[in-house]
């Protein structure tokens, strides 16, 4: 009988030691105050150092920590595949250049292949191009033309 309220008395004591240890391991999510809490938020990468990279309305930025924020500036005439949806490298191209190519298209959704180290762009009305960026040139375009895509967004 004493044993048994021995171990009782140790598996009691482990749990309530083991609980504060269960609540610190919990993640927990903070919002970075110094971007605009208004904006929304397009992209989120993190990149091979940790770095957080966050597009909004307002432009691109690199958060190094909650304290810590770097506006990146993205020259005109040029598009950064991180402010797009699904952006996954710190790849840029000039946007005159990518319009030529496909016309005046709304980019919906962007992300690199580095296996085959070519870029796909989803749009709202022309389908999926693949892309090499250099030169920068249209490897093939999926859309309800020529394949069986249901639709062209």
């Amino acid at each position: 009988m004493m044993t048994h309220k021995f171990n009782l008395f140790i598996c009691l004591s482990l749990l309530i030691l083991a609980s504060p240890v269960r609540m610190s391991s919990q993640v927990l999510v903070d919002r970075c105050k110094l971007l605009d809490q208004t904006s929304p938020i397009n992209n989120i990468w993190v990149d091979e150092d940790n770095i957080k990279w966050v597009a909004n309305s307002q432009g691109l930025n690199k958060v190094f920590s909650l304290d810590l924020v770097e506006k990146v500036p993205i020259p005109a005439g040029i598009t950064s595949l991180l402010t797009i949806r699904g952006g996954n490298a710190k790849l840029e191209w000039s946007t005159s250049e990518m319009q030529q190519l496909t016309g005046n298209v709304n980019m919906t959704c962007a992300s690199y292949d580095p296996k085959t180290k070519t870029l796909w762009i989803g749009t709202k009305e022309s389908g999926a191009f693949q892309f090499t960026l250099s030169p920068l040139r249209i490897v093939q375009r999926l859309n309800t033309d020529n394949h069986k895509l249901t639709s062209d967004q």
